[in-house]
C-alpha cells in the first residue's frame, strides 16, 4: 500500500508543533514585565526581550551582537552612586564557577540604578542543563520603597511612643521612691497625665491612619453634604482649653453640596482648625471661608482655614504631609505630627486634596478642596443640612 505524500511525516508534526511553541514563549517573554536574557555559556547573548532593553535604555533596534560583557559594562554605568563598585552580572558567574553550575540551583542579585530612571532590579539567575545562563530582571522599586517606608515608620513610631513613655515610668517611679510635697507630687502628677494624654492621641491617630490606608476608603460612608453643615458639625465639637478665641465663620457657598463622609470630613477640618489655634500661641483670628473654582468640566468648592501665626518655611511647607514631622520639634507646642498625614488620607479618598500657602512669621492658610456634588446624585441628605 503506497503511502499519502500529502500526509505530513511524523518529524514535520514535531517541528510544527515546536515551532509554535516557540512562539508562544517569544510572546509570552516579550509581553512580560520583567525582562530575559539568554546566554550561551561563552557570553553570545542569544535572546534578549524589549522590556530588558527598555529597563537598561538600550535602542531596540540596536543592530551589533550583544554579549554578557557588553551588557555588564552597559550595566555598571548606570549604578547609583550609593553601590559599590562591582560587576553583578559577573558576581553571578563567579558563584557558579564555584560549584553551583550544574546544579540548577538559582541565584539572585540586587542592584540600584541611577539611570535612565532610579529604580531597583533583581537579577535572579539560572543555568540550563546544556550550561546556558538565563537572567531574569525583575523591578522591585515600588516594593523596596514600601520596605523603606514600612521600616522608617515603625522607626520612627517607636521613638515618639517612647519618648512620653519614658516620661510616665520616669516621674512614677520618682514618685513611688521619694517622698515629696504634695504640690511638689500634684506637679509631676499633671506631667504624667499629659505624657499620658499625649500617648493615647499617638496611638489613636496611629490607629486611625493604619485603619484609613487599609481600606482605602472602604468604609467610608459618603453622602451629599451642604459645606455649611460639615463646617457647623466641626466647630460646634472644637474646644480648646484657656483659649477664648473664635473662629470667625464666612460662608459665600455655604449651599455647595460635596460628596463626603461627613464624620470623616468634619475629622480632617478639626485638626486643620486644631494646627491653627495651635501655632498661633500669640493669638490673632482664626478665619474660615469658602471658595469655589472650575477646573476644566469639573466645579471644586474649597473649605479654607487661616491663622496668623508662626507660619512655614517653604522647606517646612513642602514637608507637613509627612508622618511624625512637626514645625516646632521641641515639644513645646503638643501634637503627635500625624495630624496633617491623616487630613491628606481623608481628603484624597474622597477625590480631593489639599493645598497650604504659609509665610514664615505671617500664618498659614490651609484649602480642602472637594468636587461639587452633581445634582442628579441621589443620597440621603445630612442630618445638620439646613434650608
Amino acid at each position: 500500500m503506497k503511502k499519502d505524500s500529502a500526509q505530513p511525516s511524523t518529524s514535520q508534526v514535531e517541528l510544527t508543533l515546536l515551532n509554535r511553541r516557540n512562539e508562544q514563549l517569544l510572546a509570552t517573554l516579550e509581553m512580560s514585565d520583567s525582562g530575559v536574557i539568554h546566554a550561551e555559556a561563552k557570553g553570545a547573548v542569544t535572546y534578549v526581550n524589549r522590556t530588558l532593553l527598555q529597563m537598561l535604555g538600550i535602542d531596540p533596534d540596536w543592530k551589533c551582537p550583544l554579549t554578557l560583557t557588553s551588557i555588564e559594562s552597559h550595566l555598571c554605568a548606570m549604578l547609583d552612586a550609593d553601590e559599590p563598585t562591582r560587576r553583578p552580572i559577573d558576581a553571578i558567574l563567579d558563584e557558579m564557577r564555584f560549584g553551583v553550575i550544574g546544579q540548577m540551583r538559582g541565584l539572585t542579585n540586587v542592584i540600584k540604578l541611577a539611570s535612565p530612571k532610579p529604580a531597583v532590579l533583581q537579577i535572579n539567575a539560572r543555568v540550563t542543563s546544556d550550561g546556558d545562563l538565563v537572567l531574569h530582571f525583575r523591578d522591585i522599586t515600588v516594593e523596596f520603597e514600601v520596605d523603606r517606608m514600612k521600616s522608617e515608620f515603625l522607626a520612627t513610631a517607636a521613638h515618639e511612643l517612647r519618648t512620653p513613655l519614658s516620661s510616665i515610668l520616669g516621674f512614677t517611679e520618682l514618685m513611688i521612691d521619694r517622698v515629696m510635697a504634695p504640690e511638689k507630687q500634684r506637679n509631676l502628677l499633671q506631667t504624667v497625665h499629659r505624657q499620658g494624654l499625649l500617648l493615647a492621641e499617638l496611638i489613636n491617630e496611629l490607629l486611625d491612619l493604619s485603619r484609613i490606608e487599609a481600606r482605602q476608603g472602604k468604609d467610608f460612608h459618603r453622602q451629599q453634604c451642604r459645606v455649611d453643615s460639615i463646617v457647623r458639625q466641626t466647630i460646634s465639637g472644637l474646644l480648646i482649653k484657656g483659649d477664648k478665641r473664635q473662629v470667625s465663620v464666612k460662608f459665600d457657598h455655604e449651599k455647595q453640596r460635596i460628596l463626603v463622609d461627613p464624620d470623616k470630613t468634619s475629622q480632617a477640618l478639626l485638626n486643620v482648625l486644631s494646627n491653627a489655634f495651635k501655632y498661633s500661641p500669640q493669638g490673632g483670628a482664626i478665619e474660615l471661608d469658602t471658595l469655589v473654582r472650575d477646573l476644566g468640566a469639573v466645579q471644586e468648592v474649597g473649605i479654607r482655614v487661616t491663622d496668623h501665626g508662626l507660619g512655614l518655611t517653604p522647606e517646612d511647607a513642602a514637608r507637613v504631609f509627612n508622618r511624625f514631622f512637626r514645625v516646632d520639634p521641641s515639644g513645646k507646642i503638643p501634637g503627635t505630627g500625624l495630624g496633617m498625614s491623616l487630613v491628606k488620607e481623608i481628603t484624597e479618598l474622597q477625590d480631593g486634596h489639599v493645598e497650604i500657602e504659609s509665610q514664615l512669621g505671617q500664618g498659614t492658610s490651609v484649602t480642602l478642596w472637594f468636587p461639587t456634588a452633581s445634582d442628579f446624585l441621589l443620597s440621603q441628605p445630612f442630618p445638620l443640612e439646613q434650608d
